[in-house]
């Protein structure tokens, strides 16, 4: 990394004959950027950031956080690269229904993003395990091997009919009260 003469970080390229595979990971730094206090000065960074990235050829690997692809540097990259037949999404997360990253997991061959209907020519693989999602079992191991067993628990994360199962499970093997709460009905979390 070096430091530009706008004071943002900048990523040194290698010369052309050392490229080959280059991992350019897409992060920025947030100590920096809440050092920005303009919104100018964070869009430009992210414009420096996103130029880098795209001034790199091929071959690169991005790695970009944005969980479900529904907002973020995410979306450019995707409509940067699902087009070209040579590029590879690897989805290595849990993608929950209704967002860009479930609609590519399941083989859609067009997403639409900011506005536009962007062809999927990429090759789309995942690789589940890497979910930070926890799944029923873990979720309820935890709650058996942690001191003291709750009295309820509300179930407020997932798909509604995972999050009915778990529920369900909650209450059959372990006798613990269990919900998955609507929007309307208020739960006295103090009683």
């Amino acid at each position: 990394m070096a430091l530009n003469d706008d004071g943002l970080h900048g990523i040194q390229l290698p010369a052309e004959r050392e490229r080959r595979a280059i991992v350019v990971v897409d992060v920025v730094e947030s100590v920096r950027l809440m050092e920005l206090d303009e919104s100018a000065q964070i869009d430009r960074w992210r414009h420096f950031v996103e130029e880098a990235i795209n001034e790199v050829l091929p071959p690169k690997i991005i790695l970009a956080g944005s969980g479900m692809m529904t907002g973020g540097r995410i979306l450019h990259h995707l409509v940067r690269y699902l087009p070209d037949p040579h590029s590879t999404l690897l989805i290595v997360g849990y993608q929950a229904a209704g967002t860009i990253g479930r609609r590519l997991y399941e083989g859609a061959k067009v997403v639409r993003i900011h506005k536009q209907d962007i062809h999927v020519n990429a090759t789309v693989r995942s690789i589940g395990a890497w979910s930070a999602h926890a799944d029923q079992a873990k979720l309820m191991r935890w709650v058996q091997e942690g001191e003291g067993k709750p009295e309820v628990i509300l179930v407020t994360h997932g798909e509604e009919n995972a999050a009915d199962t778990l529920a369900r499970k909650f209450r059959r093997d372990m006798n613990i009260d269990a919900y998955v709460p609507s929007p309307g009905p208020l739960f006295d979390l103090h009683a």
